[in-house]
């Protein structure tokens, strides 16, 4: 059996207190780690969207996938994307295709007709500007959220 790489380590402290803020000093020692170790590795992770930075050297651990409400907003903050570029037509064409927009599936099938129409650089720069406005946490759910 291999040993668990220090990253693994790490995430699997902070998954043990998932309902806490922790302190990344608080996580090296807990996790085995130098702390300089463990800071890298938590900023990585947070960068990921495994783990959400509460405050300076302090994070937490980012459970389940992005709300309703937050995938509603994204939603239709991208249909106004869709709506500005190809007119309110296609936005009503696209509404049609959503059974609830607070879903996942509705995100994807968004995400799938903005690729067919302005290709994959041109979804990606619309989601980034929509990403942007939201906290860290739910952008990184949201980015989950549409991995294959």
């Amino acid at each position: 059996m291999t040993p668990a790489s220090e990253t693994d380590r790490l995430l699997d402290y902070f998954k043990a207190r998932a309902d806490e803020d922790v302190s990344v000093k608080e996580a090296a020692e807990g996790a085995g780690l130098e702390p300089k170790t463990a800071a890298t590795l938590a900023a990585r992770l947070s960068g990921r969207g495994q783990l959400t930075r509460v405050k300076r050297g302090v994070y937490a651990y980012v459970t389940g996938g992005p709300e309703p409400r937050t995938l509603a907003f994204v939603v239709e903050e991208l249909l106004r994307g869709v709506e500005g570029a190809f007119g309110p037509v296609v936005v009503e064409e696209l509404r049609l295709r959503l059974e609830d927009p607070g879903s996942p599936e509705a995100l994807r099938v968004i995400v799938e007709d903005l690729t067919e129409r302005v290709g994959e650089a041109g979804r990606d720069a619309l989601l980034r500007g929509v990403l942007a406005n939201l906290p860290r946490a739910d952008a990184a759910a949201i980015r989950r959220a549409l991995e294959p």
